[in-house]
């Protein structure tokens, strides 16, 4: 008996296997006659081709777009950045001519104080030999000497200024380099 058996899986497995078969046969057939390519190989991809068309020349117009946002904006900063160092340049021109008048303004003031001074020891009996011979009658100690030869050079350096300014005649002051020989 175990024979019969045997012969009735291969009766059952033969069956579910044409069955299978025939199925995968039918399917074939209907994909070849029904999902043919197209006769032309372009008209298939067309519309792909097309929108890469598109897509290049959207971004060559954004590309020009941005360069030409770029060199606009770029030479409109630039003017802005050229126009402030201009009024720098102005504001520090009036700067220095102001600075210029600061020192001869102190100057002056100064060299009032400075012969009032002398006055008052002209008065007291001090003679002005004694003033003008090193520190003696100005009550001031030895080591204050450099104090006086800083004031000495400020106002030699302040009257050559406002000479530079007197000879430009436009109030901003030159320097002997720039001058006309």
């Amino acid at each position: 008996m175990p024979s019969f058996s045997i012969s009735k899986s291969y009766k059952k497995n033969y069956v579910e296997g044409s069955s299978t078969t025939s199925f995968y046969n039918v399917t074939r057939v209907s994909c070849l006659q029904n999902c043919r390519p197209s006769s032309k190989a372009w008209r298939a991809s067309r519309t792909h081709t097309i929108f890469l068309g598109f897509l290049f020349f959207f971004f060559l117009l954004t590309t020009v777009a941005v360069a030409v946002s770029i060199i606009t904006v770029g030479t409109y900063y630039m003017r802005i950045v050229m126009v402030g160092h201009k009024e720098m340049v102005t504001l520090l021109r009036h700067q220095l001519t102001m600075e210029g008048k600061d020192k001869a303004y102190l100057l002056r003031k100064l060299q009032k104080v400075r012969s009032k001074k002398k006055e008052k020891l002209v008065q007291l009996g001090q003679g002005p030999g004694r003033i003008l011979s090193g520190t003696a009658g100005l009550r001031e100690p030895p080591e204050q000497g450099g104090k006086r030869i800083f004031t000495r050079k400020l106002a030699e350096t302040a009257s050559a200024s406002m000479e530079n300014l007197a000879a430009n005649g436009n109030g901003t002051p030159r320097s002997r380099r720039h001058q006309k020989k």
